[in-house]
């Protein structure tokens, strides 16, 4: 009997890496995952070790090739996501980092960012993004203006600036050059994502010289032309390289769901909606255009808005503490809705639409005793489920028919959490039963572009659970304070 035909997906996050396997249903069927360290300096300052996450790529691939060995699959191409905006530099000549990674998270260059006065609008026309310390300009702008041993590198004409998807991407295939997909080149904010190449006068306007990136090349290389991933198994086909939140709303079902939400609550958390390619409806900058998937028959457009601290959020709060709540606490501290603080998570800076630099978080107690751990966390979850709203409430001006949300990610599991978020926008929530929302997407995309997709697979199955909007009069209270707290900072 033959081998059935698979997928590998390898979903490098902030938190940690994935590799997994699916069928031509798109359904997973095996998995592995290992954790990743990340070290936070400073609220602004966020790296990580190269090395580690190749490391812990090679790890998932030989766990994964041993739970698919009996299972009668065969492999026969392969996809990359990767946190979007991370990045590092490198040795050109011999290929060594030169930097650790600056995380995605890592906005040490924002303060610079706002000094320059830079047009906000004439960035976002170019890019689809609005200018933020998140992005890589700023942080190889950073490395150029601080660091002695990148300015050594740039002299000796030895230096590259690499998305860490690039990186990884050249690392574990046979690939000759470093290049780097369109998906993740936006995220430099250097790309003109209407011609799909490094812009001349974004380029000037931060000083980098063009010499410093690798080439553009596109998200979707049919298999007889891509690298090969060294695959404990045998060598199979990187066809897809791109970003690891950009196939979060991707199915066989998305195109018939026009009037649907797709959100996913991991490290950060981020919602989408699909829109047509020529799109200019961004709120005056306030959102975020890409165009996923190019060199695929099955490219997509998404308006996209982004809250940069999830998980991650929770995860500075055990450390602070010295407590974690197990999964059984803190599914409690989400359903909790008395006595529950107002939290504005800053410290990571603040994300869509309001797009303001990191500062201090700030803690609003409406009682005399001080939060407990459970309802810190509590406050976390809520200030997410805030900061989510006022991305969906921009997205629903904009199609004013939506009336549904499908989440998935870490957070999704939380029940507390998709309750939350149905009742502050009185929008139905849709639990997807894969949790891995943005592997599953990237799956569904590939599947589709290499045409393996299964004509009986589809979404109707994925759905976990349902969440309907009722009243809750002490949420809408504490978002009209978030709120409050919001226009303050914005005030200064």
């Amino acid at each position: 009997m033959p081998n059935q035909q698979a997928i590998v997906i390898i979903d490098q996050g902030g938190q940690s890496t994935r590799a997994l396997a699916f069928d031509t249903r798109a359904q997973l069927v095996a998995q592995h995952q290992v954790r990743v360290n990340t070290c936070t300096q400073s609220n602004d300052h966020i790296e990580q070790d190269s090395e580690e996450i190749l490391t812990s790529i090679t790890l998932c691939l030989k766990q994964l090739a041993e739970q698919i060995r009996p299972l009668n699959l065969e492999p026969v191409a392969a996809g990359l996501i990767v946190q979007r905006s991370s990045l590092l530099a490198v040795d050109k000549f011999t290929e060594k980092p030169l930097s650790p990674v600056i995380s995605w998270q890592d906005s040490r260059n924002s303060r610079w960012l706002e000094e320059q006065g830079f047009d906000a609008s004439a960035i976002q026309q170019r890019t689809g993004l609005y200018p933020n310390g998140h992005y890589g300009a700023s942080k190889m702008r950073y490395l150029l203006d601080h660091d002695s041993q990148i300015q050594q590198a740039q002299r000796e004409q030895r230096l590259l600036f690499m998305p860490l998807a690039s990186y990884l991407a050249k690392k574990i295939t046979d690939a000759r050059l470093f290049t780097v997909d369109h998906d993740i080149a936006s995220r430099t904010l250097l790309l003109n994502r209407n011609r799909q190449q490094w812009d001349a006068e974004l380029l000037q306007l931060f000083d980098i010289s063009a010499d410093l990136l690798p080439c553009c090349s596109e998200d979707y290389t049919a298999p007889e032309h891509a690298a090969r991933l060294q695959w404990p198994l045998t060598a199979i086909p990187l066809c897809l390289v791109a970003g690891d939140q950009s196939f979060i709303s991707y199915s066989p079902a998305a195109q018939k769901m026009q009037q649907r939400l797709w959100i996913n609550c991991g490290t950060g958390a981020f919602v989408q909606m699909h829109t047509a390619k020529d799109s200019n409806q961004t709120s005056s900058g306030k959102l975020l255009v890409s165009h996923i998937g190019s060199g695929s028959p099955q490219a997509f457009t998404l308006l996209e808005g982004t809250v940069n601290a999830g998980a991650s959020a929770l995860q500075q709060l055990w450390k602070e503490s010295g407590v974690t709540l197990c999964h059984q606490q803190l599914a409690i501290a989400a359903r909790l809705n008395d006595n529950v603080p107002v939290y504005l998570i800053a410290s990571a800076g603040i994300g869509s639409p309001h797009w303001l630099a990191a500062s201090d978080d700030v803690l609003l107690v409406a009682t005399e005793s001080p939060p407990d751990i459970t309802q810190k966390a509590a406050a976390i979850i809520e200030a997410i489920v805030f900061l989510l709203m006022d991305n969906i409430r921009l997205l629903k001006t904009i199609d004013t028919a939506v009336h549904n949300i499908a989440i998935g990610g870490g957070l999704s599991a939380l029940d507390g959490l998709c309750q939350k978020l149905a009742d502050i926008s009185g929008l139905s929530v849709s639990r997807r039963q894969q949790t891995e929302a943005s592997a599953q997407g990237a799956a569904y995309f590939l599947l589709e572009s290499l045409q393996l997709l299964d004509a009986e697979a589809g979404e109707d199955t994925n759905i976990e659970q349902s969440f309907k909007p009722i009243e809750n009069q002490g949420l809408n209270r504490r978002y009209q304070d978030f709120q409050t707290q919001i226009a303050q900072k914005k005030a200064g």
